[in-house]
């Protein structure tokens, strides 16, 4: 079993953010992702950690909390090769109107991180894809 642990920020509605911690791991091919988030633990599991990802943000997101990392962030989506070579880990940055060039790792973040609820960004997947 191959686990890790990351610290993620957390945007809540009016804004502020707050630091949260997130394990990870993998055992045979479930991935499970669980953040703990003021007293509350929100669990994902999927073939891939981009998919339990997108399972604890939709848990998360009635409330009005959003991750602030590239996995969570408008502009990222993972391609099916990225998917299968690390496990989901990893997701192209995307550019409307140019091919996906930049890898980034789905648990960190960034300035130009742009968070996002889990529709708002499969819609700009989507569009990104009609753009080229």
């Amino acid at each position: 079993m191959d686990e890790r642990n990351y610290h993620v920020d957390v945007i809540d509605s009016e804004g502020r953010s707050e630091s949260c911690e997130m394990e990870v791991r993998q055992n045979g091919d479930d991935c499970q992702i669980e953040l703990f988030l003021r007293g509350q633990i929100y669990t994902g599991v999927a073939e891939d950690f981009f998919d339990a990802l997108c399972v604890v943000r939709i848990h998360i997101e009635p409330d009005g909390f959003l991750l602030n990392c590239y996995g969570a962030s408008k502009n990222v989506y993972p391609s099916r090769a990225s998917r299968q070579m690390s496990s989901g880990r990893q997701a192209y940055q995307m550019t409307m109107g140019y091919p996906a060039e930049r890898l980034v790792s789905i648990f960190d973040s960034g300035l130009d991180t742009q968070p996002a609820t889990v529709d708002e960004q499969r819609r700009f997947y989507e569009d990104w894809l009609q753009s080229l």
